[in-house]
C-alpha cells in the first residue's frame, strides 16, 4: 500500500505514537514516500513537520527524556542522509502526549528538561489538561490554578512553551478544553509575559462521533482564546490520516496533518519568514529548503519511486516485532484521558482483524478527579482495527452497572473478558453482546 500523498497538505505534521522498532520502520517509511510523493508531484519545499512520539504514563524520567532525543536525532539523521530517491523535505522533531493523570509532573518536566538540553530540539505537546480550572471554577488570572495529580496551570505551560522546547498541539474535544488551554495561555501571559502559540487543535471525530469535529475544534479554540484575551494567530487544522498497517506494533499509532487554512499552500521560503514560528525552528526549515534545493540542482530529470522509498526504509530496521495478543498494562488509547480513564487493554484476533478493548471509566472532562478514589463509571471501550489499512474503527463505550469504579481486565476466557472493578468486584465483559455484567 502507498503513502497518502500529502502533497496537497500545508505544513503537515505526523505524530508517531511509542518508538519500538516496528513503529521507526513505519515513520521512516512515512518519511521517504512523503518526499517520493512530493517529488512526483512536483511539490518540492512543501515541508512535513514531524513528531515521534510517546507518552508521559510510557515514558518518563530525565533518562527516558534523553533516550528520546536520541531517537529522534537518529531518524533525523536518517532523513537528512539519503532516506529516499527524493530531496527530504521533513523536520523531524519529538512528540509527548503529556496527560497530567497519567504521569508525575516532576517526571514529566524532567523528561522534558533532558530531551531539550541540546540546542536547536523540539518536541510538540499533544497532550490533555485534566483537571485544570474551567469557567465554573475560573481562580483568575493571576492565581496558578490546580489540576489532576498535583499538576498546576504553571506545569502545563511550562511544558507546553515556557521552557522554550514544547510547541502546543491541544486535545480539543469539547469547549471545556478549549476553555482550559485558553486559561493557561491566559496565565502564561499575565504572569510570564508569554501566552503560548498554538500550532493547531488535536480532534478525535474519525474515532468517537460525540467529540468536536477537526473544524468545530478549531473554531472551539479560537473562540477561547479571543474571550481570554489570548494569542489567536493559531491559523492550523489538525486532520487525522492512517499509516501503512504492516509496520504497527501492538502500540497504537496515531496520525495528523497540521494545515494551515484549507486549500492554501507555504513553500519552504514562506516558512522559513514566518514570524510566528520560533527562530531554532525557522532555522531548521531554512537548512531543509537548502539541502531540498541542492538536490534538485544535482539531480536534473530524476526519477523516483515511492515503493523503492519504502523498501529502502525498511532496509535500514530489522523486521518489526510480531504483535501478540493478550493484556497490555498500557495506559492510554485513541482518546483523551479526560473523556476516558485507561485502566489496561485487551486486544486478539477477530477474523482478518485486531479488536482493541480498553479497560477503565468514563470522566467528564469538567471534573477534576483525586488521584485515589472516585474514578469514573466503569466501562469499556471498544475498537476494531482492519489488517489492510490499519484504521482503528469504534464500536462504542459499554458501562457497567451505576456506582462502579474503574474497571481492569484480568483474562480472557472464550468470548469474555474477566474484569475487576475499583472495589474489587467482579465482572464480565460479553465480546458478543457488549454487555458489562456483575459474575
Amino acid at each position: 500500500m502507498e503513502p497518502p500523498v500529502l502533497h496537497d497538505a500545508v505544513q503537515p505534521l505526523v505524530v508517531l505514537q511509542h518508538g519500538d522498532v516496528g513503529q521507526r520502520i513505519a515513520v521512516e517509511g512515512f518519511i521517504a514516500g512523503y518526499n517520493e510523493c512530493s517529488y512526483e508531484a512536483g511539490d518540492i519545499g512543501n515541508l512535513l513537520f514531524l513528531g515521534t512520539g510517546t507518552n508521559n504514563s510510557a515514558t518518563n524520567g530525565s533518562a527516558a527524556g534523553t533516550a528520546w532525543h536520541t531517537i529522534v536525532s537518529d531518524i533525523d539523521s536518517w532523513a537528512n542522509n539519503g532516506s529516499s530517491s527524493a530531496p527530504n523535505v521533513t523536520l523531524v522533531s519529538g512528540a509527548n502526549d503529556m496527560e497530567p493523570a497519567f504521569g508525575a509532573v516532576d517526571a514529566t518536566r524532567a523528561w522534558a528538561d533532558a530531551y531539550g538540553s541540546s540546542l536547536g530540539t523540539s518536541y510538540f505537546n499533544f497532550g490533555s489538561v485534566d483537571g485544570c480550572p474551567t469557567p465554573a471554577n475560573d481562580p483568575g488570572p493571576t492565581i496558578n490554578g490546580s489540576c489532576s495529580n498535583g499538576w498546576t496551570q504553571e506545569d502545563v505551560w511550562y511544558l507546553s512553551y515556557g521552557n522554550y522546547t514544547g510547541e502546543p498541539v491541544p486535545e480539543i474535544y469539547h469547549q471545556v478544553n478549549a476553555d482550559q488551554w485558553a486559561m493557561i495561555s491566559r496565565y502564561g501571559k499575565v504572569n510570564k509575559d508569554w501566552d503560548l502559540s498554538f500550532w493547531g487543535p488535536m480532534d478525535q471525530y474519525p474515532l468517537d462521533s460525540s467529540t468536536d469535529t477537526a473544524s468545530q475544534a478549531f473554531i472551539d479554540l479560537t473562540t477561547s482564546l479571543t474571550n481570554y484575551g489570548v494569542d489567536t494567530s493559531t491559523d492550523r487544522t489538525v486532520f487525522e490520516i492512517q499509516h501503512e498497517p504492516s509496520s504497527v506494533s501492538a502500540a497504537k499509532v496515531m496520525s495528523s496533518l497540521l494545515a494551515q487554512t484549507p486549500n492554501t499552500r507555504r513553500s519552504a521560503a514562506n516558512v522559513a519568514s514566518d514570524r510566528s514560528l520560533r527562530p531554532k525552528i525557522r532555522n531548521r526549515v531554512e537548512q531543509v529548503r537548502q539541502r531540498a534545493n541542492e538536490w534538485r540542482r544535482t539531480h536534473p530529470g530524476a526519477k523516483v519511486s515511492v515503493r523503492a522509498g519504502f523498501e529502502k526504509a525498511r532496509s535500514k530496521n530489522p523486521p518489526p516485532w510480531r504483535r501478540a495478543a493478550g493484556i497490555q498494562e498500557m495506559h492510554q488509547g485513541p482518546f483523551s484521558g479526560s473523556a476516558f480513564l485507561t485502566r489496561n487493554v485487551y486486544q486478539g484476533r477477530g477474523g482478518k482483524s485486531w479488536l482493541l478493548a480498553y479497560a477503565g471509566a468514563v470522566r467528564d472532562p469538567a471534573v477534576r478527579y483525586p488521584e485515589h478514589g472516585s474514578d469514573g463509571r466503569g466501562a469499556i471501550r471498544l475498537y476494531v482495527q482492519d489488517d489492510v489499512r490499519g484504521t482503528m474503527i469504534p464500536l462504542g463505550t459499554f458501562a457497567a452497572p451505576s456506582g462502579t469504579g474503574s474497571l481492569r481486565i484480568l483474562a480472557r476466557q472464550g468470548d469474555k473478558l474477566i474484569l475487576t472493578s475499583a472495589q474489587g468486584t467482579g465482572f464480565q465483559f460479553d465480546l458478543d453482546t457488549h454487555q458489562v455484567t456483575e459474575q
